[in-house]
């Protein structure tokens, strides 16, 4: 019973922490909604395990995420293949835009899971919300 006890604390106290930050453009421009993944010392994230999704939002227009590129590691379960892993924190990008002026609350699903050693906590999928804002685009003068 201690063993299944000490297993779920260890799960329960995921180390990984994920935000994403507000983001503020201009109309017809494009701006990176930036994500990032806090790994702590000694841990990693194997990037096959990762998704970014930006939820539909009415008046955003969001293009692919794009991830840093992540060390090759063999994977301890099957040495034979390698996996792409990231042991510190990083900056996923998801390019935005909008036609239309306003602010936008928008949401953005994140899927991952992380390890230290040999020890994998279990995926994790949370949504995460900020808000985008859209200002009209400004004129000069000549």
């Amino acid at each position: 019973m201690f063993l299944l006890t000490l297993i779920a604390t260890v799960w329960a106290a995921n180390p990984f922490r994920v935000e994403v930050q507000p983001v503020e453009l201009t109309v017809d421009s494009q701006k990176d909604m930036v994500i990032t993944f806090v790994v702590p010392r000694g841990f990693h994230l194997y990037h096959d395990m990762m998704s970014v999704e930006p939820l539909k939002q009415e008046g955003l227009a969001f293009a692919s995420p794009v991830f840093p590129m992540g060390n090759l590691i063999a994977d301890p379960a099957n040495p034979a293949e390698m996996r792409e892993v990231f042991d510190s924190t990083i900056q996923v990008t998801v390019p935005v835009q909008s036609a239309t002026v306003g602010t936008y609350l928008t949401e953005v699903k994140v899927r991952y899971q992380g390890c230290k050693d040999t020890l994998c906590y279990m995926p994790k999928s949370e949504t995460l919300s900020t808000v985008v804002e859209v200002k009209a685009a400004t004129t000069s003068k000549p």
